[in-house]
């Protein structure tokens, strides 16, 4: 790699990848567990000669052997503890992206699940009645996400519901509260994991209101 795409090596969905063979996230995801684990992870590249990718851990101080076993919690426990989580549907066809967004979810203390595209989205909807808001990819196969939210709408009017597109200037100034029959929060793709649980906190404090 050159300087400046070394620079830009680890950064969220950037790829030198043709569209539709890339992502960007497979070294941002192996940079952010290895920060998350109190490590780190380093690239040295250069042009013609390479890359050599390290992930660098920090040394467990005893044998997990030697460690007292954690007690695994009671079915009670476990069902208090998602009773206190809010409850996020995830939708979006590239599953690395919808991956990352339940990771980023569930670090930030909700419970995430997801679906590949709008047809499994309603389906879990039907099936599951503790959901609190939805985030959906924009631009999929089949439905898109704004006749999945229009769907949605119909079963839930006032589900708090985030749009994430890479478009944001193609749609912006369309009425979409309006189409969809309630408010929507449109995000930019690559959404930065703060504002998206900010706005996805708020949103939800603000339909409990």
């Amino acid at each position: 790699m050159d300087a400046a795409t070394l620079l830009r090596a680890t950064e969220p969905f950037f790829t030198t990848k043709p569209k539709g063979q890339g992502t960007g996230l497979g070294l941002s995801m192996a940079q952010g567990f290895a920060e998350q684990s109190g490590g780190a992870l380093s690239i040295r590249s250069e042009p013609g000669s390479g890359t050599i990718v390290s992930i660098w851990l920090p040394q467990a101080d005893e044998a997990a052997s030697d460690r007292p076993e954690t007690p695994a919690p009671s079915p009670a426990d476990a069902a208090a503890d998602l009773d206190r989580k809010r409850h996020i549907l995830v939708v979006d066809d590239n599953e690395l992206v919808r991956e990352v967004l339940i990771m980023s979810l569930e670090e930030a203390g909700f419970a995430a699940e997801g679906a590949e595209d709008a047809s499994r989205a309603l389906v879990y909807m039907d099936q599951q009645q503790a959901i609190d808001a939805l985030i959906t990819d924009f631009t999929m196969p089949g439905m898109t996400g704004l006749d999945l939210i229009r769907e949605v709408r119909r079963r839930k009017p006032t589900l708090p519901t985030i749009l994430l597109t890479g478009h944001v200037g193609d749609i912006a100034t369309a009425p979409i509260d309006r189409a969809v029959g309630g408010r929507v929060i449109v995000l930019q793709k690559p959404v930065r994991t703060g504002e998206l649980v900010d706005r996805l906190a708020a949103a939800i404090d603000e339909a409990a209101g």
